[in-house]
């Protein structure tokens, strides 16, 4: 069952794609009685601390990839180039990917909150093909 999301974030990354993980997994819903339940939702980054969105906003962010480890579901938000994703980040999710939890964000634009079980989520293209 589906109880811990962790969402990375690198600099320039997209606050669309970004809000709809907070929407689907970072809103506790679990008292509106309709079996929802709440996840722990963590938002990370390499190196904690202001993050830098593609809109020219940032976030602070307070956890590192370590929130990733024993994350139920990881998801890489959209970012700028691929100069922004450090070699750390990549690790972080060939972890994921071989624990069978890599996720992707646009999946999520067509899940209702709580329909979502780790074993519904079909396969989806490889993140780490983008970095050979």
């Amino acid at each position: 069952m589906l109880k811990s999301v962790a969402v990375i974030v690198v600099r320039n990354f997209s606050i669309f794609e970004f809000a709809t993980a907070c929407e689907v997994f970072g809103i506790d819903r679990s008292e509106r009685g309709s079996n929802v339940l709440a996840f722990d939702f963590r938002v990370c980054t390499p190196q904690p601390g202001d993050v830098r969105m593609k809109s020219g906003l940032s976030m602070n962010v307070s956890l590192g990839l370590d929130a990733t480890a024993d994350a139920d579901l990881v998801i890489m938000t959209p970012f700028g180039r691929n100069e922004d994703v450090p070699e750390s980040v990549l690790e972080a999710l060939g972890a994921a990917d071989a624990r069978g939890r890599l996720g992707d964000v646009e999946l999520l634009r067509s899940l209702r909150p709580g329909q979502c079980r780790s074993s519904e989520w079909p396969a989806v293209h490889h993140p780490l093909a983008l970095f050979p």
